[in-house]
């Protein structure tokens, strides 16, 4: 499993990871993005935590996968969450 950004039409890696994938089975993968932070789960088990302060700000989601992969997508979802009160403010 691993996490991409395209630059300019171009794709680079951000970070990755080896993963159980089960052939003929249904997974369940996540990203929680929050800010520069982007967490990767499947199957709700947590696999690697990355971070890109390259992204300027909002985006495109994308899914890819190899050539010579069979690959099928049920359903894609997209959540945005309230932005948490300590992360807006400081204490000194």
């Amino acid at each position: 499993v691993d996490l991409f950004r395209i630059v300019n039409g171009k794709k680079e890696r951000i970070w990755g990871t080896d993963a159980d994938v089960v052939r003929d089975r249904w997974h369940l993968l996540e990203l929680q993005a929050n800010d520069d932070q982007f967490t990767i789960s499947l199957d709700r088990n947590w696999l690697f935590t990355a971070w890109d302060s390259t992204l300027p700000g909002d985006g495109q989601v994308g899914l890819w996968t190899e050539e010579d992969n069979v690959t099928r997508f049920d359903r894609l979802e997209i959540e945005t969450f309230p932005a948490s009160e300590k992360r807006c403010c400081r204490i000194e």
